[in-house]
């Protein structure tokens, strides 16, 4: 029989985000993921840990590709935060609920040239259906930018930064959409010199550059302020 002791070890989580999961859609996987998460990072009075997809799985008994499918979703979302510089893949819980999409984004395809519809996850394409996804177009200013931020990364940790373009390819474009590539680049040189706990347990990857653009811009204006 089961008798649970909050005395035995429990995790704390703010009313606050309780009341904010009201609103949020996530995929049972997704919770299940996010429980681990949960009893690794907060159950130990730690913002982020290094998790193996082999533990999600002995936790969760899911497949490997549900695992990846669906931190790959919350990632995306800004609910999970991933580090994947080291030899184990970190992740952390992203307390700032502002931040969250909380539903899944709408896929448009287009069928014929014609008519568009909306699907979600859907990646078939064929001579009659055709997926145009903004992360698929091509862009130098992210292949640019890509190439200055490794040689900041290889500067400061002596190693060769290894992006998943997709993913961080998409998170650029982002930025780009506000700021200028040479701001930009600007801005990542102060993320790099940025002393914040997060950000440095973060790995400084691109995702946390994206998730802490606000308090680097503010960085750049105190700095220029200096001059």
């Amino acid at each position: 029989m089961a008798n649970p002791q909050a005395e035995n070890g429990h995790i704390d989580i703010a009313n606050e985000l309780g009341e904010a999961f009201f609103n949020l859609q996530l995929s049972g996987n997704q919770w299940r993921i996010l429980w681990v998460i949960f009893r690794q990072t907060y159950g130990w009075h730690k913002k982020a840990d290094r998790i193996s997809i082999s533990y999600f799985q002995r936790k969760t008994s899911l497949k490997r590709r549900h695992i990846s499918r669906a931190i790959k979703d919350m990632v995306g979302r800004k609910i999970v935060t991933k580090n994947d510089t080291t030899f184990i893949s970190t992740y952390g819980f992203q307390k700032d609920y502002s931040k969250w999409e909380l539903s899944p984004k709408m896929t448009p395809i287009t069928k014929n040239d014609t008519k568009t519809v909306t699907k979600i996850g859907v990646h078939k394409r064929n001579s009659k259906e055709t997926i145009l996804r903004d992360s698929e177009k091509p862009n130098p200013a992210v292949k640019e930018f890509l190439k200055y931020h490794g040689g900041l990364f290889r500067g400061k940790f002596g190693e060769t930064f290894k992006p998943t373009f997709g993913r961080e390819g998409a998170a650029i474009k982002r930025l780009l959409k506000t700021y200028s590539l040479e701001d930009l680049k600007k801005y990542d040189e102060i993320f790099f010199r940025m002393k914040d706990p997060f950000i440095e347990g973060s790995g400084y990857t691109l995702g946390i550059l994206e998730n802490q653009i606000n308090k680097v811009v503010v960085e750049a204006k105190k700095e220029k302020s200096k001059w």
